[in-house]
């Protein structure tokens, strides 16, 4: 009887990354949208309502998932090999919750189930329960003026407590109200 001889463990680990590296230029070119949200009435839930919020979930899941992967291949070319091992358990982390978001949305579409295909959706994508608390304080606040403000402040290294209390008064006046924050 024949043995089989064992991989060369540092042959098997080159192939893996320049695998990954593969994977990871084929990531880097797919472009995301721009997710806009289907024209139907507030409290309708449609079947391109529900393609919306899939397509927001993957997306987001996508970019996730590239990120943490070039994390983790320019972890690995510096050789901080235990912190790759915290990448790959992330990635493992998010490919298990996209096959259980997965799962439970064919299971509701199968059935034309709009509704509560919209409901398990929502869940996943307001994530947390300090999440949904936060949502239903902030009813009214215009939330991507808010973002885009603070993107803006960012990129133009506005991290005084100055900058941002001009950013502040600037949302309120996107906002038509009174800044609640105030800096010292």
């Amino acid at each position: 009887m024949k043995r089989e001889l064992m991989p060369d463990p540092e042959a098997e680990l080159k192939r893996t990354v320049e695998e990954l590296r593969a994977i990871s230029a084929v990531l880097d070119a797919t472009e995301t949208p721009a997710l806009v949200r289907p024209d139907v009435p507030y409290k309708q839930v449609t079947e391109e309502l529900v393609h919306w919020t899939i397509r927001v979930y993957a997306y987001s899941i996508l970019s996730q998932f590239r990120e943490m992967l070039r994390s983790a291949l320019h972890l690995y070319d510096a050789e901080h090999v235990p912190a790759v091992f915290l990448c790959a358990r992330a990635m493992w982390e998010m490919a298990a919750h996209s096959y259980y978001v997965k799962k439970h949305c064919f299971q509701h579409m199968d059935k034309k189930d709009w509704q509560a295909t919209w409901d398990f959706m929502l869940g996943v994508n307001q994530g947390s329960r300090h999440m949904k608390e936060k949502q239903k304080k902030a009813a009214g606040v215009d939330r991507q003026a808010q973002l885009l403000l603070l993107w803006r402040s960012f990129r133009k290294g506005h991290t005084s407590p100055k900058s941002w209390r001009a950013s502040t008064n600037i949302l309120a006046r996107v906002q038509k109200r009174r800044p609640r924050i105030t800096v010292s």
